[in-house]
């Protein structure tokens, strides 16, 4: 989740890269500010940010359990709780 201080200047499969490949979820939302920091202070050139930019990255998977879809959940949808 992030507000549009960061999708202002990052396209979403940009941000889900930096997030698989980081070791921390604390790296990966580090990453994303880094990017939109960037962005603005170097790219744009201005003094400051722009925009106010929040990142929240929730890790749904800890133990990186690998994930195989029940039967039948093509019908259910891209997710299921269990």
């Amino acid at each position: 989740l992030a507000s549009d201080g960061l999708w202002d200047v990052c396209v979403f499969t940009v941000a889900a890269r930096h997030m698989a490949t980081r070791k921390t979820i604390d790296r990966a939302a580090k990453k994303l500010l880094r990017i939109a920091e960037k962005e603005y202070l170097e790219v744009r050139e201005h003094e400051m940010m722009d925009d106010d930019t929040t990142v929240l990255v929730v890790e749904l998977n800890p133990s990186s359990t690998p994930f195989t879809p029940q039967a039948g959940a093509e019908e259910a949808g891209c997710c299921q709780l269990l």
